[in-house]
């Protein structure tokens, strides 16, 4: 049974067959193309909240050790009686570009955008509950401290504070030492200080890091994208990565 002998029956009936490529779709599954088997061994998970990405980094890379980062005290505190203290460490740092301390907002029931800065006011998030000092790190910082040469994978969800970070970290950048980066970015502004999804691409670009791929994007009610998340490679990485052939999907609608 051929496609194109498909396609001529369903246009008989007013319908559309097309094949539609499946690429981008989860930034887990092709992180898992892009470091096979168990090439994928340091991962940072930054605003790890309630664990959700680490748990399925440690399901996806079996050898691999997660450093989770949460400042909100109580998430620390139910992240670190689940994690095993070997392939899963919890540290309770707001990572920046400083080390330190600094007010962290939190927002009661809505743990996920809780922040180093604080929410423009007419987001719809619950209103901030409670203002916390917690402590501040650099990854540079932390990396020396903790004898770690390299990251393989960087994740940063931290709400608006993620140039922040990678101003924290450029050393490694421009050394090549991060091998690959997932990072929420901003294209509407959601927090007070915010870096936009162009100041993220610049600083990586300018440390010859190329976009791989966007992901779970999210729209304003006017239909412009709100904000996403984007895999970035190192060029080396790039350059090594195999033909990519996106699996295929097919989808019927009305002519």
């Amino acid at each position: 049974m051929s496609y194109s002998w498909l396609k001529s029956v369903f246009s008989a009936v007013g319908l559309d067959l097309r094949r539609i490529a499946l690429r981008h779709r989860d930034d887990i599954d092709d992180l898992r193309r892009i470091f096979p088997g168990d090439s994928a061994r340091i991962l940072f998970d930054i605003g790890a909240n309630e664990g959700q990405t680490a748990t399925r980094l440690l399901k996806a890379f079996s050898s691999a050790t997660v450093h989770s980062f949460e400042p909100t005290p109580a998430l620390y505190e139910a992240l670190s009686h689940r994690a095993d203290g070997r392939r899963w460490q919890v540290h309770p740092f707001a990572v920046s570009d400083s080390i330190g301390t600094a007010t962290f907002h939190l927002h009661e029931g809505q743990s996920d955008v809780n922040s180093l800065l604080p929410a423009v006011e007419d987001r719809a998030f619950r209103p901030t509950t409670e203002n916390v000092v917690v402590q501040t790190t650099t990854l540079e910082h932390f990396c020396d401290s903790a004898g770690i040469e390299a990251i393989d994978i960087l994740k940063l969800d931290i709400q608006g504070a993620e140039l922040l970070a990678l101003n924290g970290a450029a050393e490694m950048l421009r050394d090549h030492r991060v091998s690959s980066i997932v990072t929420e970015v901003n294209f509407w502004p959601i927090y007070k200080g915010q870096a936009f999804a162009h100041e993220i691409f610049s600083l990586l670009h300018g440390f010859e890091y190329w976009l791989y791929g966007l992901y779970d994007l999210a729209y304003e009610k006017n239909g412009t994208i709100s904000w996403g998340n984007a895999i970035f490679l190192k060029r080396e990485l790039c350059d090594s990565l195999p033909r990519f052939d996106p699996r295929v999907a097919i989808a019927i609608s009305r002519k």
